[in-house]
């Protein structure tokens, strides 16, 4: 009974460790898209989405506005909708470390040049950040460390799960098999025309002007979300030099070649 009783404690303690990125009621096939932020995530659930809104014969497409009503974000509600589109169970996106209580899991890695740029505009321009790029990447709270923390714990996870790694430069170089190859592992019968469409119906002009959209109709937002897209950021080679000081495994293993 003792040993019983320690046993529910530490799974309550677990619990309420990962509470806040945890769904308020958790089932075995939820499936979680998970990036540190700024790696893709809009363009890749936008992506799955609208697969799944095609393989569900209904008329609905994504935008910027609606996106979250079609996957949950763990970030804005912990009550988490059932989904009614195929695949029928739940898609969730998060920016969280490694949580036990996700069971399968696609993650999206993008290289830690492009992502600590993009991230800087993003803050800069949403929570008025005001240091430059050079200290942004040193920060403890946003910076290269806080990456490299982030991809290892997922990466390397404490406890094994179902996991499917997605580059973003594959992603923008062939979105098509890259989508392919996700739908094949994971299990899901998307036909190739239906991906082939949905990839066009999400490319960056047509996010851009998704979001623009957005922009326009939102008095409160005053800056771009979707920006350049680009494969690889333009940095100077101090900053670069530092950020692969910082990330040298990481990019051993994932980008050799920058």
């Amino acid at each position: 009974m003792v040993k019983q009783g320690i046993y529910y404690l530490k799974e309550k303690l677990s619990h309420l460790a990962y509470r806040s990125t945890t769904p308020a009621v958790t089932r075995n096939n939820d499936l979680y898209i998970v990036e540190y932020p700024k790696s893709g995530i809009t363009w890749l659930t936008s992506i799955l989405a609208n697969c799944c809104l095609v393989e569900s014969g209904t008329n609905i497409r994504t935008t910027y506005y609606n996106l979250e009503q079609i996957i949950g974000d763990i970030h804005i509600n912990r009550d988490i909708a059932d989904n009614l589109i195929y695949p029928y169970y739940r898609l969730i996106k998060s920016h969280s470390t490694y949580n036990p209580f996700y069971r399968h899991v696609i993650y999206l890695i993008r290289n830690p040049y492009s992502v600590m740029k993009s991230y800087y505009h993003y803050i800069s321009n949403h929570d008025g950040y005001d240091g430059d790029l050079n200290k942004f990447v040193k920060s403890r709270k946003f910076g290269i460390d806080c990456w490299v923390r982030h991809v290892n714990s997922w990466t390397h996870p404490k406890k094994e799960m179902k996991f499917h790694l997605v580059r973003y430069e594959d992603l923008h170089d062939d979105a098509f098999s890259t989508m392919k190859t996700l739908f094949n592992n994971i299990g899901l019968n998307i036909s190739d025309d239906t991906i082939r469409s949905s990839i066009d119906y999400c490319s960056f002009e047509n996010m851009r002007s998704s979001d623009k959209l957005y922009r326009e109709n939102s008095p409160s937002r005053n800056y771009d979300f979707v920006r350049e897209g680009k494969a690889e950021a333009d940095l100077d080679d101090a900053l670069k030099s530092l950020i692969k000081s910082r990330a040298s495994d990481l990019i051993e293993q994932f980008y050799p070649d920058i």
